[in-house]
């Protein structure tokens, strides 16, 4: 059963049709062709999938996820009518399990990640699901955004699998719909889960009749075409013969091709594997290809080439006379060639078999580049040897005898097409002359050696060769020399593979070779009748130095740069997350500081996440986007050479690298200052925004108002308290204005919320790759504090309603922050100085303007007084408010008159505020009221201006009730003029008592 249709129906069909007439009756109707369209098969698929995750679908144990499936209600989800046809993946594997018309090439058909993504993104149209379904629907579509936008990104599909936890939601619904699959396709093709195996059964036993005695072989090129009954044939292919007691079975042998990746999922059970006599493994997978191990190695490629070339030399005529089994006696034509000498020492041979037209290098490099543009399936075979490699030439052999080689066939859909980058470019475009030479020079160059090499040096034979290909080259494909025939390096011993016979002495720069298919020379010459097989020399390389890290091989190197070469031409780069990596490597080791750009917008702003490359995603403000120019080609061509090449590289080369990479890091420098000003907002008019002055005067105006440092402390003093970090203290402010108390409460998380970001914006780091917060520059704050201790006024400030971005959210605090200080510092001054200038005014009147504590004892000495006259009528309530006033006031050491108190404190200041004085601070400039205020006693003056109030309120209800006292006693009936003495008398002496402690216009009154 060859894999040529590669489908299912065919492959049975093809079962059917290998057996003997009278038996082919036993697999009737499996693999008929149905009358239904892909498009029909792939709605009944869908359809099919969705009822295999309801509960009691199955007869025997469900498959995997059951009851999760069935918790989160999948069948609904799975094929609404609404989207119904839209998903891809149902059509996508049918298509691949019916043949591809013949392009299958071992693909397996599977669900994937991308499969799921796509579905999840079509659910967003669907709304009518019960409750759990919806609830999962919306947790499947949040999972499924980030996934893309990885994806997106650069990360590839297989690493991203690998990495989903267990209890992923999309990695579960890949596996159920996967552990699915097959029976959706059976009860689509109509076979049931016993029909194959029965079929099977029965032939062996009738294979197994006396009459007939044969044994069953199954020969299975691709098992992959079986996909969809796989489990059956296993079934079938583990039966014994020798375990039956009547042995009614026949042997059955099975051959099969698989490639180790579906090899895994069909041996996944230890017996499975111990089932199997004989095991052959062809290929080792690397990523999602498997590499073949019979041209693995430089050798088994030369000599896969070697055969091939000689029995091409020996033409179709010779070959077909020639026994199969006795291949070895194809005869070399190069024994009887009168080139040989020179052209093996040109291109090099192997096994006596010269490589013209091709090199070690050449084919090396062909090989290496294979590549199937679906990326589906790895062309490093020996089928991709002969298709991509060999036959492009050896079907042209007139370009070689018309000088057209290497022809334009050279390069194919499996062979990209070999860009010159550099110095080597340039000497091709100012020496390699019409522009057909120039490419064919191109093609020569970038197959057959060095793309990045423009040095010319000399070959241990003593010819010549420019960009490690030989002179002799050149000459043979009529192409101008390159090369330098003053300046030439004397290049180190080649590295050369020991051959049994010595090598050669020095030969002369050879003529050109004859074309492929030249007849030979009869007979062999005199002096090469028994010629002796020289050391295959191939071009001339130096000895590769001691790999440091990160060196990449010369065909890792080439396959780097050609990514770059096709992303310059709008094609998609191949492994963009690689190239991210490098680019952020790069810009992590930038002169942050000399740039301009703090350490926090360093950090911050820029990460692997918001690197793009042009054209590798979408981008938004958030990404800094690299676009596709010259200069980041260039110099990620330049950067990677460096890297891989090291020591080994030459002076020139090196030289003319690091200019294009000095200019990469110059773009990138400028690239990085425009995305922080794009990200930054500018103020209002237009200029540069310094986040970091405008938290500095937040926390600054903080300090002032929360009176842990004075305006006019010296400058160190106050920038210290911006950025110290230790354990702030309890808030010092006193009672200040509602202004100036609501300023204190709104920045009361300032500390918190933007000092963190400020030291971060004033970093100086000493490794820049670290965020070490030990020194900070102070020259960035420095004027904008200065600004603010003689104006209060802010530096300039976006607007306030700027928008800012998720990264960007502190900027945006600092920005509120210090719109909302700006707006209030100043008039809170104004407020502040005004309420301070008229409590005092207040106080002092009220005491008559007499020491605080000489007041106070006055008012108490009345009180007293007037329990003394008349301790029965006298009204409590008002000597109960005296009382308190003077405990508040003696509590707060108001009513001692010694140094350090609190009353002293307040009669300085009292006294301190002369006329004079009060017309100068109403006059004075605000930092200099902001001074005088934060100075002032604010908090023992609140207190006293309070409770003088209130015993002031408690004297007029004393003294209206001595003036009604003394009403009342004169004129009493039939009181002698004695009493009525007495009573004054009395009741005087309490009213000149109240009036000294009343001001004058209450007690007048």
């Amino acid at each position: 059963m060859p894999r040529s249709e590669g489908s299912l129906e065919g492959t049975l069909r093809g079962l059917r049709a290998g057996l003997p007439p009278d038996l082919q009756g036993l697999f009737a109707g499996l693999g008929e062709v149905k009358t239904t369209s892909l498009e029909g098969r792939a709605l009944d698929f869908q359809s099919k999938l969705a009822h295999s995750f309801t509960r009691g679908y199955f007869t025997s144990t469900s498959p995997l996820h059951a009851d999760w499936a069935e918790s989160h209600q999948i069948s609904q989800l799975l094929d609404p009518p609404r989207i119904r046809g839209e998903w891809k993946a149902p059509r996508r594997i049918l298509n691949i399990l019916s043949g591809m018309k013949g392009e299958r090439n071992s693909r397996t058909a599977e669900f994937t990640l991308e499969d799921v993504l796509e579905f999840t993104a079509l659910l967003r149209k669907v709304q009518e699901f019960g409750i759990k379904a919806t609830r999962f629907k919306r947790r499947l579509t949040q999972e499924a955004d980030d996934l893309r936008n990885r994806l997106e990104q650069g990360a590839r599909e297989e690493d991203l699998l690998r990495e989903l936890d267990e209890n992923s939601e999309l990695k579960r619904l890949v596996e159920a719909l996967n552990a699915r699959l097959n029976h959706a396709v059976q009860d689509l093709l109509g076979i049931s889960s016993q029909a194959l195996k029965n079929a099977f059964m029965k032939l062996r036993e009738e294979l197994a009749r006396p009459e007939r005695n044969k044994r069953l072989v199954l020969l299975f090129e691709d098992i992959t075409s079986m996909q969809g009954v796989q489990d059956q044939l296993m079934d079938v292919m583990i039966a014994s013969s020798e375990t039956e007691e009547n042995r009614t079975l026949c042997d059955l042998i099975t051959i099969v091709g698989v490639t180790p990746s579906f090899f895994h999922k069909l041996f996944n059970a230890a017996n499975l594997r111990q089932r199997i006599s004989l095991h052959l493994k062809f290929g080792q997978q690397e990523q999602s290809f498997q590499e073949i191990y019979a041209l693995r190695s430089s050798e088994e490629r030369l000599r896969f080439v070697s055969r091939y070339l000689k029995a091409v030399r020996s033409g179709l005529e010779e070959i077909e006379q020639i026994k199969p089994e006795d291949s070895a006696a194809v005869p070399n034509r190069c024994n009887v060639c009168p080139h040989r000498t020179v052209c093996h020492a040109t291109f090099g041979s192997f096994d006596e078999v010269g490589l013209y037209p091709f090199t070690e290098t050449a084919i090396s490099q062909f090989y290496e580049s294979l590549r199937d543009v679906k990326g589906e399936a790895t062309l490093k075979t020996p089928r991709g040897m002969i298709q991509g490699v060999l036959v492009p030439t050896m079907l042209k052999p007139q370009a070689l005898a018309q000088g057209e080689f290497p022809s334009s066939d050279v390069e194919s859909v499996w062979v990209p097409k070999g860009e010159l980058t550099g110095i080597v470019a340039r000497i091709v475009s100012a020496q390699g002359g019409d522009e057909q030479t120039q490419e064919r020079l191109r093609r020569l160059i970038a197959w057959w050696g060095d793309r990045d090499s423009g040095k010319t040096q000399a070959r241990k034979d003593g010819t010549l060769e420019f960009a490690s290909v030989p002179q002799g080259v050149f000459e043979a494909f009529s192409l101008p020399w390159l090369g330098s025939n003053t300046n030439v390096l004397q290049a180190p011993e080649p590295q050369l593979v020991p051959q049994p016979v010595p090598q050669l002495g020095p030969q002369p720069v050879p003529p050109t070779p004859p074309p492929v298919g030249t007849p030979p020379v009869q007979g062999p010459t005199p002096d090469e009748s028994k010629p002796s097989a020289p050391v295959r020399p191939g071009p001339s390389k130096e000895p590769k130095p001691p790999k440091p890290k990160r060196v990449q091989d010369s065909s890792e190197l080439q396959k780097r740069k050609d990514q770059l070469t096709n992303w310059f031409k709008d094609e998609v780069l191949e492994d963009a997350t690689f190239w991210k990596k490098q680019l952020f490597g790069l810009m992590k080791n930038l002169p942050w500081r000399a740039l301009g750009i703090s350490s926090w917008a360093q950090h911050q702003l820029f990460s692997e996440e918001t690197l793009l490359l042009e054209g590798t995603a979408k981008g938004d403000v958030r990404h800094l986007v690299l676009p596709r120019e010259l200069w980041v080609r260039e110099g990620l061509e330049a950067f990677i050479v460096l890297n891989a090449k090291g020591e080994a590289a030459d002076k020139v080369d090196v030289e003319f690298h690091r200019r294009r990479f000095a200019r990469l890091l110059r773009k990138l420098s400028s690239s990085a200052q425009e995305y922080v000003r794009r990200r930054i907002p500018t103020t209002e008019s237009g200029e540069a925004w310094s986040p970091a002055r405008s938290a500095a005067q937040v926390l600054l105006v903080r300090s002032w108002l929360r009176g842990t440092i004075a305006p006019d402390a010296p400058a160190h003093e106050q920038w210290n308290a911006v950025v110290d970090n230790t354990p702030e203290p309890p808030d010092s402010s006193q009672p200040r204005v509602e202004k100036w108390t609501e300023v204190v409460q709104r920045v009361r998380n300032a500390q918190s919320t933007i000092y963190d970001p400020l030291l971060h914006l004033l970093n100086l780091p000493q490794d820049p790759l670290k965020q070490d917060l030990s020194f900070y520059d102070a020259g960035e704050v420095a004027a904008a504090l200065l600004d603010l201790i003689r104006t209060l006024r802010f530096a300039p400030l976006p607007r306030a309603d700027e928008k800012f971005t998720q990264t960007t959210s502190v900027l945006e605090k600092v920005s509120q922050y210090a719109h909302y200080v700006e707006d209030r510092l100043q008039p809170l001054v104004r407020f502040e100085r005004e309420r301070l200038l008229h409590r005092a005014a207040e106080v002092d009147r009220a005491c008559r303007y007499s020491a605080l504590p000489e007041y106070l004892q006055k008012v108490e000495t009345t009180a007293s007084r007037l329990i003394q006259v008349d301790p029965a009528k006298v009204p409590q309530a008002p000597l109960a408010a005296c009382h308190k006033a003077l405990a508040e006031l003696r509590k707060r050491g108001l009513t001692e008159d010694r140094d350090g108190t609190a009353a002293r404190r307040v009669d300085d200041f009292l006294r301190e505020l002369t006329p004079e004085r009060c017309a100068q601070l109403e006059k004075a400039s605000l930092p200099e009221a902001l001074v005088w205020a934060l100075r002032a006693p604010a908090a023992d003056l609140a207190q006293t201006f309070e409770q003088i109030k209130l015993i002031e309120g408690a004297l007029k209800d004393l003294h209206t009730y001595v003036k009604n006292r003394l009403q009342l006693t004169g004129a009493q009936v039939g009181a002698t003029l004695g009493v009525v003495q007495s009573a004054v008398k009395r009741m005087a002496v309490a009213i000149e008592s109240i009036q000294a402690a009343l001001p004058k216009e209450v007690a007048r009154g």
